[in-house]
């Protein structure tokens, strides 16, 4: 269940985050996968090729935090 919010101080993370939880209940739903469409996401790795965050899913620490 994903009903919360998602924080980050990088942008590149924050929409890698957001676009792997899309992903993952694409699955569920047996959609077709954001990678294998003809309009793919592509600003993401765009973004990190500038320098402008990060979108390897490895390389960010994230954490969920319960309130």
């Amino acid at each position: 269940n994903n009903n919360g919010i998602i924080l980050s101080r990088d942008p590149g993370a924050l929409d890698t985050i957001g676009m792997h939880i899309i992903e993952k209940k694409r699955k569920e739903k047996e959609l077709v996968s954001l990678f294998n469409r003809p309009n793919l996401p592509v600003h993401i790795e765009t973004a990190a090729e500038y320098g402008l965050g990060v979108s390897d899913l490895n390389l960010i620490n994230h954490k969920a935090v319960l309130i």
